[in-house]
């Protein structure tokens, strides 16, 4: 409903919609002081009461045209107002107001002036609605996939990796002799400089450096190579490859024993996409290279002994 009420000049407008009961109201705020006192409001006793059902019934309201005191009946606001919730009226009585009622049973009579405003009863219960679930925006949780950590009795390239990193297998792995099975991701024989490679016997160039023969070792040709164990010793230069190359294509292959290492080189020579089986000392570093010590703290690296080829790669291996 909406009520207009005006003195002099002052014109002031309140409106309010019954909604459901879901708190208590806010405490009544007049104008200002003189309007309070033309509210003809008693002191209000009605705290003394149990329930604002009662309180509503003990505020008077001067009628002053009709020079007598009413009495606002809470019962009969109750039907206007609905069944959602009790009414605690405030009556609001300013010389001169006239109400404007949205509806003609929106107002008892007797009444000069209302501002109604929904309250619970002593038989009621105010309920908080539980505000709607906000998405999270977390993503969804991962599927972890178990990966063997051997394949009979080899590691696999995460299980040694596995193995390494842990705390309690730490000292079970590291530089022990094991077995790796895997598949040659990638070789650096491309990689060589063409001062290196040359037969055995020749000198390098001054200023000639080159890196020591190593490949990837993966589960999966197409892993990333960080995800990949290095694999090096088994052969000291790329002079020592080049005669090992030229010595497996024979029929039937020669085999070729690296002269500063003392150790046969495998034939074929490695190359990316063969499957093979390693097997060596397995630890985060190698210093077999009179270049420098090389390490990987992570997935380590394996220092070949003997290396047996699984599946024939779809290439031969080839320096530049």
């Amino acid at each position: 409903m909406a009520v207009e009420c005006g003195h002099g000049s002052e014109v002031e407008r309140w409106s309010r919609t019954p909604r459901p009961v879901t708190r208590f109201p806010e405490p009544v705020r007049f104008l200002d002081a003189e309007h309070h006192e033309r509210a003809g409001f008693a002191p209000v006793a009605a705290r003394g009461h149990r329930s604002h059902a009662q309180a509503a019934t003990a505020i008077r309201v001067r009628d002053p045209v009709a020079s007598r005191a009413t009495v606002v009946d809470d019962e009969a606001v109750r039907g206007a107002w609905g069944t959602s919730g009790m009414v605690t009226a405030v009556a609001v009585a300013l010389l001169g107001c006239q109400p404007r009622p949205t509806s003609a049973s929106a107002v008892p009579q007797g009444a000069t002036a209302l501002v109604l405003v929904p309250s619970a009863t002593e038989d009621e219960s105010v309920t908080e609605q539980a505000p709607p679930p906000s998405p999270t925006g977390l993503p969804p949780v991962p599927r972890l996939v178990q990966r063997p950590i051997k394949v009979g009795k080899a590691y696999t390239v995460w299980g040694a990796s596995y193995s390494l990193r842990h705390v309690a297998l730490h000292d079970t792995i590291d530089g022990q002799t094991i077995e790796v099975r895997g598949v040659i991701g990638k070789t650096n024989l491309m990689d060589a400089p063409s001062c290196a490679v040359h037969a055995p016997g020749i000198a390098d160039p001054p200023g000639c450096w080159s890196p020591v023969p190593e490949f990837w070792l993966c589960d999966d040709r197409n892993d990333p190579l960080e995800d990949c164990i290095r694999v090096m010793g088994w052969a000291s230069n790329y002079a020592q490859l080049y005669k090992a190359i030229r010595s497996c294509a024979l029929d039937p292959p020669a085999p070729v024993v690296d002269s500063y290492w003392g150790k046969q080189i495998a034939c074929p020579i490695p190359a990316a996409g063969a499957t093979v089986v390693v097997t060596g000392t397995y630890s985060t570093t190698f210093t077999g290279a009179s270049s420098g010590a090389a390490a990987d703290p992570v997935m380590g690296i394996l220092t070949s002994n003997s290396i047996e080829t699984r599946a024939h790669p779809p290439a031969p291996a080839r320096l530049p």
